[in-house]
């Protein structure tokens, strides 16, 4: 006895016994569900019909039992009860249904039957929680009722209440050739109805076809070929009661495209398909994906593969022509993409260099493939990249490219690519990084304004010096103090309370710019507390011939006075000098007298002053490295500082500047490092570095031999010249005038910080006592001597200086050739508050010629470089 239900309904049937059913009254009947306590149901004894309740919870099998049992007739039996569980969810999938329930797995396939009137329908897949059958053969006008049995027995009418859709399961051939007829396989299908063809060259036509049964659809080989359909194409059934099917594709001819790519290893574009080339295919072209004037041809090529040697691909639609026949065009998929920023942008904007793939920007039929932006890091800001322009295809895809954002923004920001069925891509431009010029500087305790001049500083900046903060910062652009130079840099000052104790220290100066890019340059340095040179009789600041700058304690002298204390009476100015190149020691020749200046000497000292090695700068080749005007020069030497190890020869650099004042009536502003300079008329300004010092030892130090001399050509005999030393704090020397007594003055300058390891520090200056004069080279016993010296700690990298020298003559020059002795020194030295710290100076040679026009002067000032 086999007994089938649904779940959902109460169970009834009939019992029947082989002698009279009325013999069992006592008998218990009991339904257990699995895994459920066992339900007692109704059994009538005079009729056998039996009733059990269905289960109130959620079955775990397919499989239950009823129990029978009468104590007096001792009787016990067990009856096989298969429940089935439908939740007569129905829905269309395509070409088949799909009715809902659960523990359909537990039910054997064979015995499933799903009917739709008359015509039985296929089971495909039993799966735990639905069955799906197919909806071939069943007819167009066929309602929504489907018995759902089970081992022969009916159990449930299932109904769909919405309208089915014609779908299409298969088209055979996929490649038609015009003797081919065309099979379509699908649901649905009726004879009043169109089927309709659509490609790529030709317009959506209804089709001519002949009704094979509810499921199968004919086109004949003849209408085929009256078509004159090529390439690829759709097919769509469009049901006039029912709606249209899907779309299917199939191929016409020749060619099919299958895939395209790029290899860039051999630089080769590919094509992949089938019936590439045949007996039909008297040409083959490619167009619309390649820029190119005319078509392309394969460089290789079979049925399956076509291949191109390094075409210039765009993102377009490609079209295979083959005879008469056309491919329907294949998306190349060749997605402009960027790959690297090549450079980094001022922050007052610029050009954006980039590089990337496939970046044409406009397509063979001029529709532009994709937009360059300038998108904001959360994406609050956007705004078109301007300009953009291709400025070299470099080959294999690349492209070097450019766009213009002339704008701050104040946030990382990308450079965006993105456009129709483009895949977006972005790279993070970087601002260039922070550099500073200069550094202004205070007096401790004294608010005042700090100006910081450099490149790329952001409108909008969080500054702090030594940690304090400096306030409300105002951005501009200027053309700083600078010796034949007109370039502009980004400038910002700002209010600072000169409240970070440290007066012989370097501060640090903190910029963050974007709320997230820091920059901190070891660059800030106080004023000292000096006063104004002061002389003369009576005693008056700047001699009473000019006026003290409270703010950098200089002189600034009156017309035709000169000097760092304006002492210097300078009625008549002189005449641009010019460069020449002779020896390594500047030549300042007048009147029977000449001034040497020079570096003749670098040595390593240990920390007890004992020298390891020493190295004569007289007899160096210096090398002309670049002349960017009649008055600006840069030269070049090096020597090997590490010359005990040959496996680790270290080449010390020295890279001299030498820029010249060419105006003959004013002095000239220069700044260095924050330290404004007074640039005589007529007069040198040279900047010196020295990179890459190899230390024996990371304890040692570096003196560095300045000479200053004098030689007569005279018997002049004349000793009312006195010698002068004016202090101020420590030993360093400012500016050193070195006055004859024929009026003939040599004035040099100093700055008073000078850059090492990319920090500012105060310089020191000395002069070196007479008895520790032995193996300087070219001090001369017949002559006055003035030897300086400077003394380096240990550095790393480079150290950078910014000395100046000009020659003034008096209106009383002394030009009597009978004098017996040489005329002594008239010595005049500002010595300024320093510290000793990393510092590093060289005083570089150069000279200058000029011979005036006159019966008293010729003045001739050389840099010599050593005749090789």
């Amino acid at each position: 006895m086999f007994m089938c239900f649904l779940s959902s309904k109460e169970l009834s049937f009939n019992l029947t016994t082989s002698d009279s059913v009325t013999n069992y009254s006592q008998m218990n009947v009991y339904i257990s569900y699995s895994g459920l306590p066992p339900i007692k149901c109704n059994f009538n004894s005079i009729t056998g019909e039996t009733k059990c309740e269905p289960p109130t919870q959620e079955i775990t099998s397919v499989i239950n039992t009823i129990n029978l049992y009468e104590n007096t007739l001792k009787f016990e039996q067990i009856i096989n009860v298969t429940l089935i569980n439908l939740d007569k969810t129905i829905l269309q999938i395509n070409s088949t249904m799909e009715i809902g329930g659960s523990l359909f797995d537990q039910l054997e396939k064979s015995k499933i039957k799903i009917s739709n009137g008359s015509t039985s329908l296929e089971i495909l897949n039993v799966f735990p929680n639905k069955i799906s059958f197919s909806l071939i053969n069943l007819p167009s006008y066929s309602v929504g009722d489907f018995v759902f049995s089970y081992n022969q027995i009916d159990l449930s009418i299932i109904s769909f209440n919405k309208k089915f859709f014609p779908y299409i399961t298969l088209i055979e051939p996929t490649i038609i050739n015009t003797d081919d007829a065309i099979r379509i396989t699908g649901v649905f299908f009726d004879e009043g109805s169109n089927i309709y063809i659509d490609s790529f060259y030709n317009t959506s036509v209804p089709i001519s076809y002949q009704i094979n049964g509810p499921s199968s659809i004919i086109i004949k080989a003849d209408t085929v070929k009256a078509s004159a359909i090529s390439g690829m194409a759709t097919i769509l059934y469009g049901s006039s009661t029912l709606g249209n099917s899907n779309l299917m594709q199939v191929g016409f001819t020749l060619p099919i495209i299958r895939g395209v790519g790029y290899d860039f290893d051999k630089q080769h574009f590919f094509i992949l398909g089938s019936f590439l080339i045949g007996p039909h295919a008297t040409t083959l072209e490619i167009n619309g994906c390649a820029i190119s004037n005319s078509s392309l041809f394969p460089n290789f090529q079979n049925s399956t593969m076509l291949v191109f040697d390094n075409p210039v691909l765009v993102f377009d639609s490609c079209v295979l022509k083959c005879s008469q026949s056309y491919s329907l065009p294949y998306q190349l998929n060749v997605y402009p993409e960027l790959k690297i920023i090549d450079n980094t942008i001022e922050r007052k904007g610029g050009n954006i260099y980039f590089s990337g793939v496939f970046l044409t920007e406009y397509n063979l039929k001029g529709f532009k493939i994709y937009d360059l932006w300038i998108e904001s890091f959360d994406k609050s800001f956007s705004t078109p990249c301007k300009n953009n322009k291709q400025i070299q295809y470099i080959g294999n895809q690349y492209y070097l490219m450019s766009c213009l954002f002339d704008q701050y923004l104040d946030q990382p920001f990308y450079l965006k690519l993105n456009g129709t069925n483009i895949t977006d891509s972005k790279l993070l431009v970087s601002y260039q990084p922070v550099t500073i010029k200069s550094i202004s500087s205070t007096f401790y305790g004294i608010p005042d304004k700090v100006t910081i001049i450099g490149n790329s500083l952001c409108p909008k900046p969080t500054i702090t010096i030594g940690g304090s903060d400096c306030l409300n910062p105002v951005f501009s652009t200027v053309v700083p103090p600078s010796l034949n130079n007109q370039l502009r840099y980004d400038q910002i000052i700002c209010d600072f309370k000169s409240d970070v104790q440290g007066i012989n220290i370097t501060h640090s100066v903190n910029i963050t710019c974007e709320q997230i890019n820091s920059y901190s340059f070891d660059a800030f340095l106080y004023k000292l507390q000096i006063p104004c040179p002061s002389g003369g009789s009576p005693n008056k600041e700047c001699f009473g011939n000019g006026q003290c700058n409270e703010n950098s304690r200089t002189c600034e002298c009156n017309k035709g006075f000169a000097g760092f204390d304006c002492s210097i009476i300078q009625p008549k100015p002189s005449t641009p000098p010019i460069p020449k190149i002779n020896d390594t020691i500047t030549i300042i020749e007048t009147s029977g007298t000449k001034f040497d200046i020079g570096v003749v000497q670098i040595r390593e000292i240990t920390f007890d002053n004992i020298i390891e090695k020493t190295f004569n700068l007289t007899n160096l080749k210096w090398n002309l490295q670049d002349q960017e005007s009649e008055f600006k020069f840069i030269y070049n030497t090096s020597i090997n500082t590490n010359p005990k190890n040959s496996g680790d020869i270290s080449t010390t650099i020295i890279k001299v500047q030498i820029s010249i004042n060419n105006n003959s009536v004013e002095s000239q502003q220069y700044d260095f490092l924050g330290d404004i300079i007074t640039i005589l008329p007529n007069s040198v300004k040279y900047q010196v570095e020295i990179q890459n010092w190899s230390f024996n030892n990371h304890l040692n130090s570096i003196q560095l031999i300045i000479l200053s001399q004098s030689n007569s050509k005279s018997n002049c005999d004349d000793n009312s010249v006195s010698t002068n030393i004016l202090k101020y704090g420590e030993n360093s020397i400012r500016t050193l005038e070195l006055t004859l007594s024929n009026g003939q003055t040599l004035v040099g300058t100093f700055s008073n910080r000078m850059k090492i390891d990319d920090r500012v520090l105060r310089s020191k200056i000395e002069i070196l006592p007479n008895d520790k004069l032995n193996g300087i080279p070219l001090v001369n016993g017949d002559s006055n001597n003035i030897v300086s010296v400077i003394t380096i700690n240990n550095f790393q990298k480079n150290v950078i200086i910014d000395p100046s020298f000009g020659l003034l003559i008096s209106d009383d020059i002394n030009t009597n050739d009978n004098c017996k002795d040489f005329p002594k020194w008239k010595i005049a030295v500002i010595v300024v508050c320093g510290a000793v710290g990393l510092s590093i100076l060289f005083i570089a040679s150069f000279f200058l010629y000029k011979q005036f026009k006159t019966s008293l002067i010729v003045l001739e000032i050389r840099l010599k470089l050593k005749k090789w």
